[in-house]
């Protein structure tokens, strides 16, 4: 049997077993380690409810998870970062793997050019307040 989860702009459909996009990324990983015995840091990127499965397992599986949103709130995401769009995700992923930006011509650099990657605050812990 399969179920059905939303999100931004589709459906999921998912069996009806423990399974979800975290326990594929720590699936992967395991797998990797079987492999190559070396130390990863996995890092997650996504922009919908449904990667927030993913997004949770990153601390115990030594990485961190990135969510691309224009206006990323904590109290929303298990996400340690957030990038504003798929641009900076390319931006991000370029400096990742080359440990430079492309390079552009002062007449085409704009401020927004860098990608911004956030630090996202800790979710607000509401407390209550006994006279």
């Amino acid at each position: 049997m399969l179920r059905r989860t939303a999100g931004k702009m589709v459906y999921e459909l998912r069996p009806s077993v423990n399974w979800n996009k975290g326990k594929a990324v720590e699936w992967l990983l395991e797998q990797i380690k079987k492999e190559k015995h070396e130390t990863y840091m996995p890092i997650y990127i996504g922009d919908d409810v449904t990667d927030e499965d993913a997004f949770q397992v990153m601390d115990e599986l030594g990485g961190f998870g990135i969510i691309v949103h224009e206006n990323p709130i904590r109290d929303n995401t298990a996400a340690s970062f957030a990038l504003r769009n798929p641009s900076e995700v390319q931006q991000f992923l370029e400096f990742f793997a080359y440990g430079k930006l492309p390079q552009a011509s002062e007449a085409d650099r704009r401020p927004f050019d860098q990608p911004k990657v956030q630090l996202l605050p800790p979710p607000l812990v509401a407390t209550s307040k006994t006279p």
